[in-house]
């Protein structure tokens, strides 16, 4: 089984016995390059933390501190969920644990913490100013998937 969020460097080789169609040196990088940056970024989590902080912000309970408590453990939850989904898909294709990618990990849940703020949320207390999110998100979602090529 192939996991779906490792990053890996790909070869012409790799490419040609994959049955994919020759591309330029070029066209290779920028394909590369996207493929990095949409498994760098857990929408998957992302998704998950927007779908139930917006039912449980628009639930209009009246337990403010019970919400409060809510809001401010829910971002914690989901890192631990993109540690556990990242850690389960980085392993190499034969599945072992030890092969686990920790750099895309912790990019990733980097990744989540931006966007966190970037939908003005907090996590445990600390608030980013808005114009450092924006920063932020072009920095580490546009730059890091350069820097990072993944493992050989």
């Amino acid at each position: 089984m192939a996991y779906p969020f490792r990053v890996e460097r790909r070869s012409p080789i790799r490419t040609q016995a994959a049955g994919l169609a020759p591309q330029s040196p070029a066209q290779q990088q920028l394909t590369d390059y996207i493929i990095r940056l949409i498994k760098l970024i857990p929408t998957e989590i992302v998704g998950l933390y927007l779908t139930v902080r917006g039912f449980w912000k628009g639930s209009g309970t009246s337990g403010e501190s019970l919400d409060r408590t809510f809001l401010t453990s829910w971002p914690l939850v989901c890192m631990v969920l993109v540690i556990l989904s990242r850690a389960w898909g980085t392993r190499r294709a034969d599945g072992a644990w030890e092969t686990l990618q920790w750099v895309p990990i912790g990019i990733a849940t980097v990744s989540f913490v931006i966007w966190i703020y970037a939908v003005g949320d907090t996590v445990l207390g600390f608030e980013v100013t808005p114009p450092a999110v924006s920063t932020a998100i072009v920095l580490w979602m546009f730059i890091v998937p350069y820097v990072y090529t993944g493992d050989r």
